[in-house]
């Protein structure tokens, strides 16, 4: 009998969301992507499982509106979460495109189409719209969806770009964090990783945060792309980093949740899990709460890790979760978007996607 180190399992990981994501390109019919919840306002925005983008009331998980509409031809599993600016939704999809529409109509004001399926959220800085695409591929587009300029990686990008002012920083699967000039493109400087690198970046303390497949997490310093830390952790790292003050929270595919000082990146503490987690972690009230690949969303002291909830849901969540206005949004593999109360972990409603 073959013993499956951790390694292995990672590796048998990675091939198993390779083939689904490729694969899916093909058979998009039937894939299921993983998309986030948006909530903007009294609206919160998520893509469905049969290729739509959704706009619900935040109040009752009623539907307003769909895109593409009833009887129109499905765009295919989103894996990308919508992005909300001056009433304008930018969601990419899997069939290349980035989506500009109407954040209150759903009416299409225009696409943009990459050249492979959009798995990271766009980004909106400035006067310039960012996407990153599976053709490698960092696209800056203004507001009219006119390209202004395109940086060309060595491999798949399905990471989102984050923007600051005059940088925009972006991971590939082929192992490198960029950054990047945001008016042109052109690369400010690469930082490389032991291995691919999957997690969207976090900006914080001038230090760019990103998780790595090689099971480090690394602060790379802002100014320079020097390495300024690095954790390892019992797996690989594909959640995005949350930031509160001084410390840095990151789920594992561990299994595990780690709290780390941003300065040092010494461990503050962590928490063990009862499987992988692959969401960002989002604050609550002097809580965090994490989403574990089981369905189980851990609320967790933000400054000891001692758990003060569990709250399970039906079905996997992969995709990031999302809190406005005390109500945290969890969108399941069971095909529902639930509404949770956050200081009580009591459902408010659920809605089908």
């Amino acid at each position: 009998m073959i013993k499956k180190t951790p390694s292995s399992r990672l590796n048998w990981l990675l091939i198993l969301v390779a083939l689904t994501l490729t694969l899916s390109a093909c058979t998009s019919a039937s894939a299921i992507g993983w998309p986030g919840p948006t909530p903007a306002g009294d609206t919160v925005y998520v893509g469905s499982t049969d290729g739509r983008l959704l706009a619900l009331e935040v109040s009752s998980g009623a539907r307003k509106w769909q895109f593409p509409a009833e009887g129109e031809t499905k765009l295919g599993p989103f894996y990308a979460s919508a992005t909300v600016s001056a009433s304008v939704v930018y969601v990419g999809s899997y069939d290349g495109k980035l989506y500009a529409l109407d954040a209150a109509s759903g009416l299409k004001r225009w696409e943009f189409t990459t050249g492979g399926p959009i798995v990271g959220d766009a980004s909106v800085f400035g006067s310039l719209v960012y996407v990153s695409s599976s053709d490698g591929k960092v696209y800056a587009l203004d507001f009219d969806g006119k390209k202004k300029w395109e940086f060309a990686s060595r491999n798949k990008i399905w990471s989102s770009p984050v923007v600051t002012a005059g940088a925009v920083y972006v991971t590939s699967l082929d192992r490198q964090l960029y950054a990047l000039n945001s008016s042109n493109g052109t690369v400010l400087w690469p930082f490389l990783a032991q291995g691919a690198l999957a997690s969207t970046p976090t900006f914080a303390g001038g230090k760019v945060l990103i998780g790595s497949f090689d099971r480090n997490f690394y602060a790379v310093e802002a100014s320079t792309g020097k390495e300024a830390w690095r954790f390892e952790g019992g797996n690989a790292f594909w959640s995005q980093p949350l930031v509160i003050g001084g410390t840095v929270y990151v789920g594992g595919l561990d299994k595990k949740v780690y709290a780390l000082d941003l300065a040092s990146g010494a461990k503050k503490w962590e928490y063990t899990a009862r499987d992988l987690i692959r969401s960002q972690p989002v604050a609550a009230e002097g809580a965090i709460v994490v989403a574990a690949q089981n369905g189980e969303l851990l609320w967790l002291d933000a400054q000891t890790g001692s758990e003060q909830r569990r709250v399970t849901v039906k079905a996997p969540v992969l995709a990031n979760i999302a809190v406005q206005d005390g109500i945290l949004y969890v969108a399941s593999r069971e095909k529902v978007l639930y509404a949770i109360d956050i200081k009580t972990g009591t459902k408010r409603w659920e809605a089908p996607i």
